[in-house]
């Protein structure tokens, strides 16, 4: 296993690229474990911001396979029961962006275990005995569903990344099975992974600050009116559309709303954009309301009640044998 140690230890901002990412082949190296270390000061933590991410992946419809190398992605007996299916045709054309890559790898893949053999994995500290922040494989990532998942935020003011690679001995073995296909034949320009590190709080680039004494962050352009609150306050979705500087866009783009009645439990929007991707900064038994597990505010009074109002069942969950619903 080849080593690559790299420490990084600015006070502002710098960028993380895998091997060989900006050179002509931009293909990363098998047998790799290289390490990043960044450090900032005591009294300062440091955000990790996602510019492109595309690791090598296996498709593997073989149940008796082994691997201890892989990190193994919804692998179960039950699955390589199923009927095989030929992926010789699939392909990964030219693209860029985060939802091209996961739609091109979610075709002919449905009946077959996923192994991740390339791995980054963010400790939150200086060691790998440091809790993990975060592990990223290709088929283990929600960059595309989730635009928040690519920004990564430490507790500490070090951080630790390892990129973990495939060994060239499981890539010959897997060479010689024909039940196995690797999506290895990408373009160049998108194997491996780039990004950018900061001291949160510390604008950089494109990025605007939030603008708010509780809350040191910032947000890009892109982040700017697209109907997710990267900022607790929402200064990257006030005023939006046709709506008035100090109010925020419904996401059916119709209606808007004012900051008092954001994740209060009570929706304003029809589509109830104004009560969805709540935190506790809002949301919580100080208003009186409830923060479900897939964000939705409800009220704190609906908890337990027999009536499943944050749709995941999360307001029933732990609830006494006993209770009097509100619904007629």
């Amino acid at each position: 296993m080849n080593t690559c140690s790299h420490v990084y230890r600015r006070d502002d901002f710098g960028w993380i690229a895998s091997p060989n990412y900006y050179t002509k082949s931009r293909k990363y190296d098998f047998d790799l474990n290289c390490s990043y270390q960044i450090q900032v000061q005591p009294y300062q933590t440091i955000q990790i911001r996602f510019k492109n991410f595309f690791l090598n992946t296996n498709l593997i419809d073989l149940a008796s396979y082994n691997f201890d190398d892989a990190l193994i992605i919804n692998s179960s007996v039950e699955t390589s029961k199923k009927k095989k299916r030929d992926v010789s045709s699939l392909t990964i054309e030219k693209t860029s962006s985060f939802a091209q890559q996961e739609s091109l790898l979610s075709k002919s893949i449905s009946n077959l275990n996923m192994y991740d053999f390339d791995y980054l994995t963010i400790y939150d500290g200086p060691t790998t005995n440091s809790p993990i922040l975060a592990r990223f494989s290709q088929s283990h990532n929600d960059f595309n569903k989730n635009f928040n998942a690519r920004v990564i935020n430490s507790n500490t003011n070090r951080v630790l990344i390892v990129f973990h690679t495939q060994s060239s001995k499981y890539q010959q073995m897997l060479k010689t099975n024909k039940q196995v296909r690797q999506i290895d034949d990408a373009p160049n320009q998108m194997m491996g992974f780039n990004l950018t590190y900061q001291i949160k709080g510390f604008c950089i680039e494109d990025q605007l600050s939030c603008n708010s004494l509780q809350e040191l962050n910032c947000y890009s352009k892109n982040q700017t009116c697209n109907d997710v609150w990267d900022c607790h306050n929402g200064a990257d979705e006030k005023g939006c559309g046709s709506c008035k500087p100090d109010q925020f866009r419904c996401r059916n783009h119709i209606f808007c709303y004012r900051l008092e009645d954001r994740c209060d439990g009570d929706h304003q929007c029809i589509d109830k954009s104004d009560e969805l991707n709540c935190d506790r900064w809002f949301c919580n038994s100080d208003n009186g309301t409830f923060l479900c597990n897939n964000g939705r505010c409800v009220y704190e009074q609906w908890v337990c009640d027999g009536t499943n109002d944050c749709d995941d069942g999360s307001d029933e969950i732990d609830c006494p044998t006993s209770f009097t619903s509100r619904r007629v």
